[in-house]
């Protein structure tokens, strides 16, 4: 699937299309080349799954630390996890958008603080 480069410069509705190259020096928007084919509806839903798959191995290690019968071991599970979505968390919000930041990584900084609070 080829990508065009939508350079705005700062205006919202006055973009031209660019090479990549030329693009990467401006504010660009990445956008699919023709959105709503048919392609683009595939390649969509193998990134959908591919991200449901992703997300619940993450809740299922989340769940795994949280009913572990070993209290350290439990910690150092649900520790792993949540560094694991704190990761996934900032990665989102520097390539995808930086709503991420604040809708996933920041609740799993908070659980990971308040997890390590003394008792």
């Amino acid at each position: 699937m080829q990508l065009s480069f939508t350079c705005f410069n700062g205006q919202v509705n006055s973009g031209e299309k660019r090479e990549q190259s030329e693009c990467k020096e401006t504010n660009c928007e990445r956008k699919w080349s023709k959105p709503g084919t048919k392609e683009a509806a595939r390649d969509s839903a193998v990134l959908a799954a591919n991200q449901g798959l992703y997300n619940g191995f993450l809740a299922a290690g989340l769940l795994w630390g949280v009913f572990y019968q070993w209290p350290l071991s439990a910690l150092h599970i649900k520790t792993f996890f949540l560094g694991c979505v704190i990761v996934a968390g900032v990665f989102g919000a520097v390539t995808v958008s930086r709503k991420i930041l604040w809708v996933q990584a920041l609740p799993a900084a908070i659980a990971l603080v308040l997890m390590h609070l003394p008792r």
